[in-house]
């Protein structure tokens, strides 16, 4: 599974990282992104427990309040990337 997600992340642009509810993997995943010179984004709800791991290599880290509190501020995020 961990190869599948690896290769995925080969053929990515940028690595998103919603981080809200902690999951095992997705700081390698992070890391592995990071040291592959891809971007990666920490997204995490405000009212959740940081991933120190995540945060401390994102290139972006967005906060949100709710669902439309993200994509507003995706929508401003998304052309610096494109």
């Amino acid at each position: 599974m961990m190869q599948t997600a690896l290769m995925e992340i080969d053929r990515s642009d940028i690595l998103i990282a919603e981080v809200s509810v902690k999951a095992i993997g997705v700081g390698l995943e992070a890391g592995y992104a990071a040291a592959n010179n891809k971007p990666v984004w920490y997204l995490r709800n405000k009212f959740y427990a940081p991933s120190t791991t995540v945060s401390g290599i994102a290139s972006e880290r967005i906060f949100y309040r709710d669902e439309q509190d993200l994509s507003d501020q995706l929508v401003g995020f998304i052309p610096k990337y494109h």
